[in-house]
């Protein structure tokens, strides 16, 4: 689906290059282990093509929101994630599902 890969590539360089060393958890290998994960259960489950796109999208922005610090981290990181995507012309709808 449309603009999945340009997303992934640019929240996790923004994530290599931006989180806070301080993080011992929410860090590039938990967001890649989170995506692993996800696409474990897409293949035991069979899960249909748009399912899949809104998991995987979900597991590489679940922690955007630690660049901006961890006070509210998820709404930040949603909001940050539906500007992305916006731009990316992935549509309104994707980011609000």
């Amino acid at each position: 689906m449309k603009g999945y890969l340009k997303l992934r590539r640019i929240v996790l360089n923004k994530l290599e290059a931006d989180l806070p060393s301080y993080l011992s958890y929410h860090g590039m290998d938990h967001t890649l282990d989170v995506l692993n994960v996800c696409e474990q259960y897409i293949r035991r489950l069979n899960l249909p093509e748009e399912q899949r796109y809104l998991l995987r999208i979900g597991a590489i922005v679940h922690d955007m929101g630690f660049l901006k610090g961890p006070a509210n981290h998820e709404e930040v990181g949603s909001e940050m994630a539906a500007g992305i995507m916006q731009d990316l012309g992935m549509g309104k709808a994707t980011s609000t599902k």
